[in-house]
């Protein structure tokens, strides 16, 4: 399996620290204020659409656990983006705020997790259906937070496979 899309960028802000290889271990920005989070992003999002083997059209952003709220966070605020893929995190269910997002909107989620729990994800799939934002919100059963851990877990298959599959499937849909 293929971690990403053959032809595709990646650009990662907030991975720094400690690694598993490609997720982020710890995240010294969770003390920073989100303002400054989202304000950092942009100027960075503004330079990866200058970039010659960059689309500007086919940017999308994606993040897990901290990094997945931060996703939200900045996609209702940079109306240039493709979507919004969201592995866990802090969410918002007022469908007058979702309205704002640009693009579909990637949920992947564990039915054993408090953040968010269950009833919140289902708050934030009525808020995005209200909001008549195109969305698929998966809450996988037997697993909590941060199921998708490393790619070790992902080949193993399982609850973490489905879920890396499906988030690049949504990635060809949306970006082509």
């Amino acid at each position: 399996m293929r971690w990403r899309p053959k032809g595709t960028s990646w650009w990662r802000p907030i991975c720094t620290g400690e690694t598993t290889g490609w997720l982020p271990r710890h995240l010294p920005g969770l003390t920073v204020p989100e303002a400054q989070v989202l304000g950092d992003l942009e100027p960075v999002f503004r330079w990866l659409e200058t970039q010659p083997e960059v689309d500007p059209a086919r940017i999308v952003v994606m993040g897990f656990c901290y990094g997945g709220g931060k996703a939200l966070q900045f996609s209702l605020r940079n109306h240039d983006l493709a979507g919004t893929g969201i592995f866990y995190g802090a969410l918002e269910s007022n469908p007058a705020i979702l309205r704002q997002l640009p693009g579909p909107v990637l949920g992947i989620f564990g039915a054993e997790d408090q953040a968010p729990s269950p009833e919140q994800v289902e708050a934030f799939r009525a808020g995005l259906e209200t909001a008549g934002i195109d969305h698929e919100i998966t809450i996988y059963d037997g697993v909590g937070h941060a199921f998708v851990s490393s790619m070790a877990v992902i080949q193993q298959g399982g609850a973490p496979g489905e879920a890396w599959a499906q988030f690049l499937t949504w990635l060809a849909r949306v970006i082509g």
